[in-house]
């Protein structure tokens, strides 16, 4: 159709083409933390996401999660900071004017 609405639409997403492409074993990774920025226990260096669950419904990690945080994880590396350490905790009760 010439409107873009049709089947013929390259663009458009339908559910059966989405299925026929669809692989257990890949993701997209967002970067959060930039080299060199201040990093902390817990903090989040980034997202990933995916097509399957990386967790169950009890919020316990599966297998396919573990393998994923531990292959990301050896991808970062940290040194200590020289001087005097900042913590975000100090910088927002600080005069910013």
């Amino acid at each position: 159709m010439a409107d873009g609405g049709g089947r013929d639409d390259p663009f458009l997403a339908t559910g059966d083409r989405l299925a026929q492409h669809r692989r257990h074993d890949e993701a997209f990774y967002l970067r959060v933390h930039g080299v060199g920025e201040y990093r902390y226990a817990g903090a989040d260096i980034g997202i990933l996401v995916t097509r399957e669950r990386m967790q169950t419904d009890a919020r316990e990690l599966l297998d396919r999660g573990a393998n994923w945080a531990k292959a990301l994880g050896s991808q970062f590396g940290g040194e200590p900071p020289a001087g005097r350490i900042v913590t975000p905790q100090e910088q927002l009760y600080a005069k910013w004017f």
